[in-house]
């Protein structure tokens, strides 16, 4: 009787999770982003309709220049990938990631899936999931502090942001030398390790939540997989995420210019701040991907600039468009693609970090 109860249990826990999900998002775009903008959505579906083809086209253009660049950012921390693979994997998992409330787990499972098919082994596919997302991260963190930067140069600081700021460079700070300490030696990991097992600790017996056990052993583990292949490629991996993230940003842009925002260059700036809080709401793990909570974000940080409203209102739902709507069917098309592309499978097999830091590493099969 306790097990028939289980999946109904489990499913019903779904049905509520997306319930919530759905209309926590509705809730977001209906009323939320249009009140935080001081926008109208009659007004704002005229500028979407006066939208001309080519300012379609340049849209599109970045978000395809977008999404081609985080490939190599996946080679860089995968022995065995290649750029097509990586591109089919990246757009697949994230379509599961974006239909499933809380779906990020999905979406790891689903390049764990993919990555195996692909004779990629799992302690290669779990590294590289680990440093690719740690990588997001330190972007995520680092971004805040670029864009103080860039209005500190300006004179366009505010007191709001300058904490976002300060606290986006400490948090960088601190995640940079645990992680670098924790590549350095055995030792240092275990420290470091014992460090985070206290903290996380003391905040799940806030929780009322058993303590946590095992990260010592667990980045001792990390760092002996890890070491040599981070050594190698934190240059390329650090460069290919800051020009993803970049080029996402140039689709925030497109989007203002094709619904006739000024686009001054220092809007841009304020833009570019707008986009980096914005980049740290996508954390929120109640809607995928942060839905709704980083383009309220965004509005409420483009039109405090100076933005008109509605041309504002627009650019952001274009920009939730490219990031978020158009990765469903085009996950789908990775999907297939997955399927048919027989040729790619190989039998599961171990890709040593040595053979792969060879000069035919990530190259196209």
């Amino acid at each position: 009787m306790g097990q028939s109860l289980a999946p109904r249990r489990s499913r019903l826990k779904w049905v509520v999770q997306g319930a919530v999900t759905f209309g926590v998002v509705v809730v977001l775009f209906a009323f939320v982003i249009p009140t935080i903008a001081g926008s109208s959505y009659d007004r704002v579906w005229e500028v979407l309709a006066d939208i001309s083809v080519g300012a379609h086209l340049l849209m599109f253009s970045v978000w395809v220049i977008n999404i081609v660049t985080y490939a190599p950012m996946l080679v860089s921390v995968t022995p065995g990938l290649n750029n097509r693979k990586a591109l089919v994997g990246n757009l697949s998992s994230s379509a599961v990631s974006n239909v499933l409330p809380f779906g990020g787990a999905a979406g790891v499972a689903a390049t764990f899936y993919m990555y195996r098919q692909w004779g990629i082994s799992v302690v290669v596919a779990a590294r590289a999931v680990l440093l690719s997302g740690i990588w997001n991260v330190f972007l995520k963190f680092g971004l805040p502090v670029v864009a103080l930067a860039l209005l500190a140069t300006i004179g366009g600081m505010t007191s709001a942001l300058a904490v976002v700021a300060g606290v986006g460079a400490l948090a960088l700070t601190v995640s940079i030398v645990a992680f670098v300490l924790v590549i350095r030696s055995d030792l240092l990991a275990q420290r470091v390790g014992h460090l985070a097992e206290r903290i996380a600790s003391w905040l799940t017996r806030l929780a009322r939540r058993p303590p946590v056990h095992g990260w010592v052993s667990r980045l001792v583990e990390f760092r002996h997989d890890s070491a040599t292949l981070v050594k190698h490629c934190w240059p390329m991996t650090t460069m290919w995420a800051i020009v993803y993230n970049l080029t996402q940003f140039g689709v925030l842009w497109a989007c203002l210019v094709a619904t006739g925002v000024d686009m001054s260059p220092e809007y841009m700036a304020k833009a570019f701040a707008a986009f980096a809080f914005g980049r740290l709401l996508s954390a929120i793990p109640i809607t995928p991907s942060g839905l709704g909570f980083v383009e309220a974000g965004l509005a409420a940080g483009l039109t405090s600039a100076g933005g008109d409203p509605d041309a504002v209102t627009a650019a952001v739902l274009l920009f939730s468009a490219y990031t978020y709507l158009i990765e469903l069917p085009m996950g789908a098309l990775g999907w297939i693609v997955f399927w048919r592309a027989k040729r790619w499978r190989a039998p599961m097999r171990t890709v040593s970090t040595v053979s792969a830091l060879g000069p035919d590493a990530g190259a196209e099969s």
